[in-house]
């Protein structure tokens, strides 16, 4: 197995950009399951579980993190965010 790590996010950045960047990545995300579900559906007549459950953890991420970073922004600190992206090749 051969792995690989990438840098996706390393930014540090006022609540509202952080919420900005965050929310969007996740829409991008929740959107790629909600057409993986349609082709799905399109194909097989039937609904993909696994984007369903994909799409309800990503929208209770979501509201966990619009939490986390409103409380943030009442103290009007900066937030650092950093995510990696770890590809193996199996």
């Amino acid at each position: 197995m051969k792995t690989k790590k990438f840098t996706f996010i390393e930014s540090t950045l006022s609540a509202e950009q952080a919420q900005e960047m965050l929310m969007e990545v996740y829409a991008a995300k929740i959107t790629f399951h909600q057409m993986r579900n349609f082709s799905h559906m399109e194909r097989f007549g039937k609904t993909d579980r696994t984007a369903l459950r994909r799409i309800n953890a990503l929208k209770k991420d979501m509201a966990n993190l619009k939490k986390t970073i409103t409380a943030a922004a009442q103290k009007n600190t900066l937030i650092s965010i950093t995510s990696d992206i770890q590809i193996t090749i199996i």
